[in-house]
């Protein structure tokens, strides 16, 4: 039951904030732990094309995202520049 609630909420903040801010990698974190592979990457592809070299570091490290860290899409978005 908390995980609809969570999701539902992930769903609203997105809405609300447009989902291209610094807010928007902690809602795919959460999208990651919750085990929401492909709406966590979704996220982080919209809001990473903007994002320094400094938060690709960060995406690199943050546990949040052990879940999808082998996945093809995250190594791909780690290939920024």
């Amino acid at each position: 039951m908390w995980r609809v609630s969570a999701r539902e909420w992930l769903d609203r903040a997105l809405r609300i904030r447009g989902g291209n801010d610094g807010g928007s990698f902690n809602i795919a974190c959460v999208y990651s732990l919750l085990g929401d592979t492909d709406l966590a990457l979704n996220v982080l592809e919209r809001t990473a094309k903007d994002a320094g070299p400094d938060v690709l570091l960060w995406l690199s490290v943050d546990p949040d995202l052990d879940a999808i860290r082998d996945h093809p899409r995250f190594r791909e978005l780690m290939k920024q520049d």
